[in-house]
């Protein structure tokens, strides 16, 4: 009896180990140290797709065009102290599941496409059914890089937050276009936060398009109309005070950048400028319009008001609005322009297909792959301390930070900030630091970043006299802009 029952444990630890070995032998992936790789048929756009555990919360999914993937250390996040081992890996079908105690982070085989779940099999984000992961030859001339871009679905009742500081007046991100990158009083940070309690970082320092990829298009891909029917232009009419100095139909309004065709046409004694009549389009839905600009501008359709702003020459900016339309339906458009040495377009986009505009979808000019984070919190604090272990922890500003910080458009002379300073200590006003601005290099050399010698002749002097003498700190703005030869 005793042989017996030994004979039956043994059949039994046979069975299960042929099993495993079974399982084993149709697992189509190779695991790694830290999760598992996955190789595409030939016809699909990734070839490779990598799946690394960071932590029971943090998965790292890098796709690659090509047979490998690239071994460039991020500049965005750091090396892990740790190796996280609390995970397993299997193989159903066409299916295969990567699970933490957290998460269960699904593949499939066939179309590449990642699935992240909680740990009881709830879907917390997904990317598009097809896989969602686009590549095209990258236009930087640089072999090896790619334009790249990844979706993921999202339900209706989704909402993103983040991406850095931008200019749009936009709290919730869902729906929207944001171009990813810096500029003057912008500063681009490539993660979001869900209120689905998720976070996503994407790996990539080039320009990024959240929301639709497609470059907005000039208004003649419109019909337009001018104030009195006629085809081919709206009705452009350019003022100096009342008299009108030139009208004619104009297909474009592209005064967006100085060399362009748009500045020669403009009569530089022109004090206002309006463009009138309708536009009407053979493509039936929501229709998304970009106006950037800058100085004061109007904008109605069908009679109302939509757009009344004001911005300053210096730094004109994107703002954008949506008109439904029917196919072949005519609307009325106006434009008011008030030039005064500012910049303006307008721009235009048909419908994007089916729901593909509430999708969140992120696509980089160059990349050598895709590469992104997913990290899983029961809250905002959670996410956020998640992104702080990817990235590294943000050194505490110096306790003079939290004061008081002086600055002006810019100081002229060493001269004249040294007396600023000396003001603030003698009438007891608190000060911590000042800023130094724009400027303070020679005339025509933007990008020495050396200091004018006629204006600054001892910044070391007047540095050591900021911090020895009148117990103040200076901040210089570097304003990295180059000319040719410098």
């Amino acid at each position: 009896m005793k042989i017996r029952r030994i004979s039956y444990f043994m059949i039994a630890a046979s069975a299960i180990l042929l099993l495993n070995y079974c399982s084993l032998q149709n697992e189509t992936f190779e695991r790694t140290h830290n999760g598992i790789i996955l190789s595409m048929e030939d016809d699909k756009p990734s070839k490779k797709i990598r799946i690394s555990v960071i932590n029971a919360d943090i998965i790292r999914v890098t796709a690659s065009p090509v047979d490998g993937f690239s071994d460039k250390e991020s500049l965005m996040t750091i090396r892990q102290a740790e190796q996280y081992d609390e995970w397993t890996a299997s193989q159903t079908g066409d299916l295969i599941t990567l699970s933490t105690p957290a998460l269960n982070v699904q593949v499939s085989t066939t179309t590449g496409a990642v699935t992240f779940e909680d740990a009881q099999g709830n879907v917390i984000l997904q990317e598009a059914t097809e896989g969602g992961k686009s590549y095209s030859p990258a236009d930087s001339g640089t072999e090896g890089l790619y334009r790249i871009r990844q979706v993921f679905e999202s339900p209706g009742d989704e909402a993103f937050y983040g991406l850095g500081q931008h200019q749009h007046g936009f709290m919730n991100y869902k729906g929207k276009d944001v171009d990813l990158a810096q500029h003057n009083i912008v500063s681009v940070v490539p993660f979001l936060f869900s209120n689905k309690n998720y976070g996503l970082l994407w790996d990539n320092y080039s320009i990024t398009k959240f929301g639709d990829p497609r470059d907005y298009q000039p208004l003649n891909g419109l019909q337009l109309y001018g104030k009195n029917g006629e085809e081919g232009g709206l009705t452009t009419t350019y003022f100096k005070g009342n008299k009108i100095i030139k009208e004619g139909l104009e297909d474009k309004i592209d005064f967006q950048y100085l060399e362009t065709e748009g500045f020669e046409r403009l009569p530089t004694e022109a004090t206002k400028i309006t463009w009138e009549g309708s536009i009407s389009s053979d493509v039936a839905g929501t229709h998304k319009f970009l106006m950037y600009a800058s100085s004061y501008f109007k904008l109605w359709v069908d009679g109302k008001l939509v757009m009344d702003k004001w911005r300053q020459n210096w730094n004109p900016w994107s703002n954008f609005f949506n008109m439904d339309m029917a196919t072949g339906e005519k609307h009325d458009f106006k434009v008011e322009w008030i030039p005064d040495g500012g910049y303006m377009s307008v721009t235009h986009l048909d419908p994007m297909p089916g729901h593909a505009q509430n999708q969140l979808s992120l696509a980089s000019e160059a990349g050598h792959e895709i590469d992104y984070y997913f990290i899983k919190g029961n809250n905002a604090d959670e996410v956020i301390s998640g992104y702080r272990k990817v990235t590294g922890k943000a050194s505490i500003l110096p306790k003079w930070a939290f004061g008081f910080w002086q600055s002006r458009e810019r100081y002229q002379t060493q001269d004249e900030l040294l007396d600023v300073v000396r003001t603030f200590r003698e009438k007891d006003i608190p000060l911590d630091n000042i800023v130094l601005d724009w400027f303070y290099w020679p005339e025509n050399k933007w990008g020495s970043h050396e200091f004018d010698g006629a204006r600054f002749p001892d910044p070391k002097g007047m540095v050591d006299e900021l911090h020895n003498e009148l117990n103040t700190q200076i901040m210089i703005s570097v304003w990295p802009k180059y000319y040719k030869g410098i």
